[in-house]
């Protein structure tokens, strides 16, 4: 009973770490670059993707608020990790919106938002 009480807490632990890990990386600005995955969309899907999210761009800041500019509008909000691969978003006007890191590096963040999955790039902030 005890290693399985352990084992557990280990688990948990972990868990925990790797979220908190992904919510410090992807502090920062992140702009779109691409589809991700796009040889399963075609031409004409693929030019509505990039209609509705090309100017996409979120902002993550160590406080838990974000800014982005999505669809066309601008959101912002507070940011939490959900686990350690799942990020919520709840806008000031209270809509909610959650999203899927796919991967996560310095440079780049892959994110499955709805029904789609996009390539991130960050920002140089020295713009």
């Amino acid at each position: 009973m005890k290693k399985t009480l352990f084992s557990c807490l280990i688990l948990l632990l972990i868990t925990v770490s790797v979220a908190a890990q992904n919510s410090k990386n992807i502090i920062g600005n992140w702009e779109y670059e691409d589809v991700y995955e796009k040889s399963n969309i075609d031409a004409k899907g693929l030019e509505m993707l990039k209609m509705f999210f090309g100017e996409m761009t979120f902002e993550f800041k160590k406080d838990g608020e974000f800014n982005a500019l999505l669809m066309g509008k601008d959101v912002t909000g507070q940011w939490e990790p959900i686990s350690n691969t799942n990020i919520s978003l709840k806008s000031k006007a209270g809509e909610e919106i959650a999203f899927s890191i796919v991967e996560l590096t310095p440079e780049k963040l892959i994110m499955k938002l709805s029904k789609g999955t996009f390539i991130m790039k960050r920002e140089d902030e020295n713009n």
